[in-house]
């Protein structure tokens, strides 16, 4: 008999059905163990199936407890940055009190050694002055003294003639220093 299928076991099959009755126990138990196989084999895929679904939901939460863990990290890490820059700011603000201390300072600085420096140069002016007011003053003072001797005459040219006293100059000198 040739194969119409080209498939020798579906003609083998085929032709060993025809001779057996469909009741046949012989049919009965392959049609059995071919249900069971099918059982076992769908069981299988389902078993596989759920263990995929437990995998995967573990897997889901592991990683939503990592994304959770991330996004914790992340809040306390964004903290940290905050207060960091919160202390940059506050350094920040004490750096620039310094610098405008700073340049408070040396602006007092320049007045008042420029004042310092006038002083100095209106002291030397002053010292000039008295030591100028006071060697004229001698001088004046002798021309007059002489004067007067000159008037009085030969007797009053001792001390006891002198009617205007000579000044003390290391006095008013020692007082300027």
């Amino acid at each position: 008999m040739a194969s119409t299928t080209g498939n020798p076991n579906v003609d083998a099959n085929t032709s060993a059905n025809t001779n057996l009755s469909p009741t046949s126990p012989e049919v009965v138990k392959k049609l059995e163990k071919q249900i069971m196989q099918e059982a076992k084999h769908e069981e299988k895929g389902v078993k596989r199936a759920i263990d995929d679904l437990k995998n995967t939901e573990k897997a889901g939460n592991k990683a939503h407890k990592q994304a959770e863990k991330a996004g914790s990290t992340l809040h306390k890490l964004e903290k940290r940055e905050q207060a960091s820059l919160n202390e940059v700011y506050k350094a920040e603000h004490r750096h620039d009190v310094v610098i405008t201390d700073l340049h408070k300072a040396q602006h007092d600085i320049e007045l008042t050694t420029q004042n310092d420096r006038k002083l100095q140069e209106t002291l030397k002016s002053k010292t000039a002055h008295v030591d100028e007011a006071m060697k004229a003053n001698d001088e004046h003072t002798q021309a007059r003294n002489a004067k007067l001797n000159a008037l009085k005459g030969p007797a009053g040219a001792g001390e006891a003639g002198r009617v205007i006293a000579e000044p003390d100059t290391t006095q008013a000198a020692g007082s300027l220093n």
